[in-house]
């Protein structure tokens, strides 16, 4: 497969690690909202959760360099609507979601093209396999920075899916006295048990 030239402010970035999300089984599948509303349309290529390393930048491209480990945003934005050119990119008029909705092609591939923007470094105490699950921790971090979680916190999570069991291992890392997990599968109840989860 040929790939196309780099635009001036792109990475071509080499896909490391993927997860897979219900999302992405769900698109696959076409059993998902954002299929039969249109908002994805096939042919797509799915995936948003992943690790990578930069293997070629384009001209304009000034924090980057050939073998920097990167994650990515989930959204790209056009760069060139008026909310992109106040350096507004998160209220992009046309933003593409990676692998979903109004799809920026996602990462099962072998290969990924990603605007400076929206690519960041990993910390070199973080593994490529780790920061593939750098997405749905961000996720349930962001539901638990709601809470003022305190050492006299008891916490109740919800599920036990790759988030719910990031926020359960999130409150017990901001220290809540207890942290239980709810869900109906054996199997991912002994993996919050295995995490650190009280019950």
């Amino acid at each position: 497969v040929k790939l196309r030239p780099l635009k001036p402010d792109e990475m071509l970035i080499k896909v490391a690690y993927t997860g897979i999300c219900a999302t992405d089984l769900a698109i696959y599948t076409g059993d998902c909202s954002f299929v039969k509303s249109g908002q994805i349309k096939y042919p797509c290529r799915i995936g948003h959760e992943w690790s990578g390393v930069v293997c070629e930048c384009g001209s304009e491209v000034k924090n980057f360099k050939v073998g920097d480990r990167v994650i990515t945003d989930n959204g790209v934005s056009c760069g060139y609507c008026e909310k992109c050119l106040e350096g507004d990119f998160g209220h992009c008029l046309n933003n593409k979601s990676v692998g979903t909705i109004d799809c920026w092609d996602g990462c099962f591939a072998e290969y990924m093209y990603m605007p400076e923007r929206h690519t960041y470094h990993i910390d070199d105490a973080m593994t490529l396999k780790e920061a593939a699950l750098v997405e749905p921790m961000s996720i349930a971090l962001a539901g638990i920075k709601k809470y003022d979680i305190t050492s006299d916190s008891r916490v109740a999570i919800v599920g036990t899916g790759a988030i719910g069991i990031g926020a359960a291992v999130l409150a017990k890392h901001l220290g809540a006295k207890q942290v239980i997990i709810i869900g109906r599968g054996k199997a991912k109840l002994e993996s919050a048990l295995k995490c650190g989860i009280d019950a």
